[in-house]
């Protein structure tokens, strides 16, 4: 796969354009409380080059697609490089989970999670109040999770990486771009 270049101005303007055309409105996730999910979807992104405080990195990244809340499920993604060191975020995530590195891959979807979140105030590019949402922490859950309807794989998601990009669980469905 081609290696991408990656711009973080222009892709959190390709989310925040999301957010406000699908929504109206991004309404973060409680984070006083764990909530139970699904990966629903995993995006390999290829490898990338970010730059962040001047320093240009070539990163392996993927996408984690998760699907939480009961009555009326929502999406969250999280973008982690695809590394086994044992700092990395996605090692955090999968070792938490009781996963391991090689269990990465389609085997992953499906699989039931724990997801704990912390909320942060901030400022968008225009200098506005907005809360964002990080992901923390992936546990093993006590209990299976039912998806109560299909959910959508984030459009901005499709738009960049391509549906074919995109390995799905039985519950992600791929919206179709405008």
């Amino acid at each position: 796969m081609a290696r991408r270049t990656f711009n973080w101005d222009k892709i959190n303007e390709q989310i925040k354009a999301t957010v406000i055309k699908s929504s109206g409105s991004f309404e973060p996730i409680d984070d006083t409380i764990s909530h139970p999910a699904k990966l629903v979807g995993l995006t390999f992104c290829g490898e990338e080059e970010s730059t962040f405080n001047g320093e240009t990195k070539i990163k392996n990244n993927m996408i984690m697609i998760f699907a939480l809340g009961k009555d009326k499920p929502r999406v969250f993604s999280t973008k982690v490089a695809i590394s086994s060191h044992e700092k990395s975020k996605l090692m955090k995530y999968l070792s938490g989970w009781g996963k391991e590195f090689a269990d990465l891959g389609p085997s992953l979807i499906d699989q039931d999670a724990l997801l704990f979140f912390e909320n942060k105030d901030g400022k968008d590019r225009d200098g506005n109040p907005r809360v964002y949402t990080n992901l923390t922490r992936v546990a093993k859950p006590k209990d299976e999770y039912t998806l109560s309807e299909d959910v959508y794989a984030p459009k901005w998601i499709v738009g960049k990486y391509g549906e074919t990009n995109i390995a799905c669980g039985e519950r992600l469905l791929i919206p179709e771009l405008d």
